[in-house]
């Protein structure tokens, strides 16, 4: 983490870099500014008044967390209405019933490959009343997966136009042999 400015110039700047050891040369880096909080209207709010050093430093470090880190959170930072899970009148998390599942939906999760087959998965196991925390942290896990590794295969295909000029332009395998 690198922390930049001060309050005083309104020039506080925090980056958060996190780099994955199973994918060292694409790191995750999230900045936070005075000027994007503000532009967020965060700079106005109570924890942001009182901690306005340390906010920047909180919202870098989540942010690099969710984007880079998704099968370390394992899910903790979404809410029960991001996922969709029914709440009790208190604003508690509805009981899940205890009987066996009707199949292994996290070993299921695990063998997908593409998040369609994940959403499918899901709505299944919602459809039998098993969506329960278990199948949604591999859920979460696998998706965050699979965005990483879609994220990291279209930065590594080139497009259309740079693949034929590449091609006109570099020597291929067999040319060099010759």
């Amino acid at each position: 983490m690198c922390t930049t400015g001060g309050l005083a110039a309104r020039d506080l700047a925090v980056t958060a870099t996190l780099i994955r050891p199973d994918d060292p040369d694409e790191p995750f880096v999230a900045k936070w500014t005075v000027e994007r909080a503000t532009r967020a209207k965060l700079m106005g709010k109570d924890n942001w008044v009182k901690y306005t050093e340390a906010m920047p430093k909180a919202r870098a470090i989540s942010e690099v967390c969710r984007e880079g880190a998704e099968d370390v959170l394992k899910g903790i930072h979404y809410t029960p209405e991001a996922l969709e899970q029914e709440l009790t009148d208190a604003g508690e998390l509805a009981p899940v019933k205890d009987a066996e599942p009707s199949e292994d939906w996290p070993a299921l999760i695990a063998h997908a490959k593409h998040k369609q087959v994940v959403t499918h998965i899901i709505q299944r196991a919602r459809a039998v009343g098993e969506f329960d925390d278990k199948v949604r942290t591999a859920a979460l896990t696998k998706l965050g997966m699979l965005d990483r590794r879609n994220r990291r295969s279209r930065r590594m295909s080139p497009s259309p136009s740079r693949r034929s000029s590449r091609h006109l332009s570099s020597p291929t395998r067999s040319s060099t042999a010759r």
